[in-house]
């Protein structure tokens, strides 16, 4: 699958610098990355922040483009229903999630602490 970037604003280089030292993954122009050694960063952060048109972070992929790819166990609901089941989603079809022949409005991917529950029978 092909790396996918968007814009990433920040209000200052020291909040630049905090989200970098957090482990957040910011690029240069959707090419090299910005990295903090734990006593430096790669590059003058002053100066890159100085060009914040030029930042980027990996897009996360949604729900559906998951799902395109692979089958994935979800959290499936209907708009109309308190009811939640935990139900493998096969795909998404004119908006609706698809589980066998049975259509969702609405699914969430299970956290991985909802999954091993999930394998583990609780």
């Amino acid at each position: 699958m092909n790396e996918k970037y968007e814009q990433i604003k920040f209000d200052s280089w020291q909040e630049l610098a905090k989200y970098v030292i957090d482990g957040g993954e910011v690029y240069v122009d959707c090419q090299r990355r910005i990295k903090f050694s734990g006593v430096a960063f790669n590059c003058d952060i002053e100066i890159v922040f100085s060009n914040k048109n030029y930042l980027y972070t990996k897009k996360q992929p949604t729900l559906e483009e998951l799902i395109a790819i692979k089958p994935r166990l979800c959290w499936v609901w209907d708009n109309k229903s308190n009811n939640r089941y935990i139900r493998v989603v096969e795909c998404v079809f004119n908006g609706y999630y698809r589980t066998g022949s049975i259509e969702y409005d609405n699914a969430q991917m299970l956290t991985d602490d909802e999954i091993k529950q999930f394998l583990n029978g609780e």
